[in-house]
């Protein structure tokens, strides 16, 4: 009987110790789940990252080499040392417009007086300055068109590079002070000459059949439109 008693209070005690605990397991901590990302998704990323827009020196490099305008290396340097011409006319030269300096950096360079090769970059002008300086464009089509202020010297006059278009021009000065020019035949003959002491403004009709015009101490003449 002792010993059943004994038996007893022992499955007693571990029915009350299984009691106690809740008699449920231990819960487990839960496993987060990190999923690889997709191809798509990867490609979309990449594709955020290397499509910004090109930068105006990166689309007329492109364009150049594309429309075969310019084929080498630095369009746009050379492009940008045009468009700086016009924007900052020769600062030892007073008096010298945006116009006459453009002309003048495109004539030297496709002369090549500067040293430099020889070569016709106008293409590549038309093609930069809507991109590059897009303020200086209507400085780049008066070039073209030979719209080109001009100032002290003997010009003949034609539409060849360092000659003078025939058309009216007026000076630009506010006023003007002992002031020669001179319009003549081809072989020399004065068609027209006036000396100005002073004026406000003076205005000169060259034709088509002059041979050359002189200036002297009037400053510059542009044409009028």
């Amino acid at each position: 009987m002792r010993l059943a008693g004994t038996i007893a209070a022992v499955l007693l005690g571990l029915e009350l110790t299984a009691c106690s605990s809740g008699g449920a397991a231990p819960s487990a901590t839960p496993t987060r789940v990190i999923s690889a990302p997709s191809s798509s998704s990867t490609a979309a990323a990449a594709a955020s990252t290397t499509s910004r827009p090109a930068t105006p020196v990166e689309a007329l490099e492109q364009q150049a080499r594309s429309t075969g305008v310019y084929t080498g290396q630095g369009a746009a340097s050379l492009v940008n040392q045009a468009c700086e011409k016009a924007r900052t006319p020769d600062p030892e030269n007073i008096g010298i417009t945006a116009v006459e300096s453009l002309d003048a950096y495109i004539e030297i360079t496709r002369t090549g007086s500067s040293g430099e090769p020889a070569r016709d970059l106008m293409p590549l002008y038309k093609l930069g300055f809507p991109i590059l300086c897009p303020e200086q464009v209507s400085t780049l089509e008066r070039v073209i068109r030979g719209d080109v202020p001009f100032g002290s010297g003997t010009f003949e006059i034609g539409a060849g590079p360092e000659q003078v278009k025939p058309g009216t021009y007026r000076t630009t000065r506010r006023s003007v002070e002992d002031c020669y020019w001179e319009r003549t035949r081809a072989d020399g003959e004065i068609i027209q000459n006036k000396l100005v002491t002073h004026a406000k403004r003076l205005t000169v009709t060259i034709k088509p059949t002059d041979g050359s015009f002189t200036s002297e101490r009037c400053g510059t003449w542009e044409a009028v439109h």
